[in-house]
C-alpha cells in the first residue's frame, strides 16, 4: 500500500515520460470479482497486450498461492460458490477495459 501522495507522484512521473499514451484503464467489479472467486485465487496479475488495431489492451488473470497464472479452471471445493466464467469450464481472464483517456474522471488527483 502507498499513500495518495506517492500514487500522485508515480502517475505524474509516468505522464511526463509518456504524454501521449494511455494513463489508466477501468474494469467493472464483476469481472474482478469473478477472477478472485476462482478456487485457489489469491490475487491478480496483469499482462501488457495489444489489440488488433494496435491499441493497448491489458490482460488480467488470477494467480494462485504458488504464483501461477490461473488459465485453466480448478475443481471447486465441495460447497464452494464460484462466479460464472466467460464460457462453461473456462478460467476467467479480462481485457476490454475502458481506457483513460477518454474514459477519465475529471476530479481525480491521479
Amino acid at each position: 500500500r502507498i499513500t495518495l501522495e506517492q500514487a500522485v507522484a508515480l502517475t505524474q512521473r509516468y505522464r511526463k515520460s509518456a504524454p501521449a499514451s494511455e494513463h489508466a484503464g477501468f474494469f467493472w467489479a464483476d469481472g474482478i470479482q469473478a477472477i478472485l472467486a476462482q478456487p485457489g485465487c489469491v490475487g491478480v496479475r496483469y499482462y501488457h497486450g495489444m489489440g488488433p488495431e494496435g491499441t493497448y489492451q491489458p490482460v488480467i488473470v488470477g494467480v494462485d498461492a504458488n504464483g501461477n497464472d490461473i488459465t485453466k479452471p480448478a475443481k471447486a471445493r465441495k460447497g464452494a460458490r464460484v462466479a460464472a466464467a466467460a464460457g462453461a469450464g473456462d478460467a476467467v481472464l479480462l481485457d476490454h477495459h475502458f481506457p483513460c483517456p477518454p474514459y477519465c474522471p475529471t476530479d481525480s488527483p491521479l
